[in-house]
């Protein structure tokens, strides 16, 4: 078993829409511990509702419109493994998706200094139309765009992982 990052071994995070082309999606609420938990039922919970309320609320959403939003996550994107076959510890990525749907420009993010160096399987998210992954290396100079799930993320990027930007590949809006 890998050991634990300075946040917990097991993770899960919401991410926002980017605010344009090329740049990272905001990440609203994150949520990290040292055993494993059902992070569907975390994310709908009172504490993480409470704070995704107070996220969308400093993006300039109103009382209400904060509340709607936060109830609108639903969407699993993504569960990143840090060992091969999708095994070790988990960081599980929820977007605030109405619609409940993935674009082609989806979501991107950059993972921690301990992920970045961890990161070694994918798993699409559950009713996810993000069925496409590109991961660019630590070193800047490869990138590769594959479909999901990876249970190995191949040699160049194992432990090497700087970005992902996970994505509709079928055209679906």
């Amino acid at each position: 078993m890998s050991t634990a990052s300075a946040e917990g071994r097991y993770c899960v995070s919401v991410l926002g829409k980017a605010p344009a082309a090329g740049q990272d999606s905001p990440e609203l609420y994150r949520y990290c511990q040292d055993t494993p938990f059902d992070t569907e039922a975390y994310v709908k919970g009172a504490t993480a509702q409470s704070q995704l309320r107070r996220s969308f609320a400093a993006r300039g959403a109103s009382a209400k419109e904060a509340a709607v939003q936060a109830r609108s996550v639903n969407l699993h994107i993504l569960r990143a493994w840090s060992d091969a076959d999708f095994n070790g510890n988990f960081w599980d990525y929820y977007a605030q998706d109405a619609d409940g749907h993935c674009d082609s420009a989806g979501y991107s993010w950059r993972p921690d200094d301990w992920w970045s160096t961890h990161l070694s399987s994918l798993q699409r998210g559950w009713n996810s139309y993000c069925n496409r992954v590109t991961l660019f290396d630590r070193a800047g100079s490869h990138s590769d765009t594959w479909d999901m799930d990876l249970s190995y993320v191949m040699a160049r990027y194992n432990d090497n992982v700087a970005r992902l930007q996970i994505f509709n590949g079928n055209g679906h809006p």
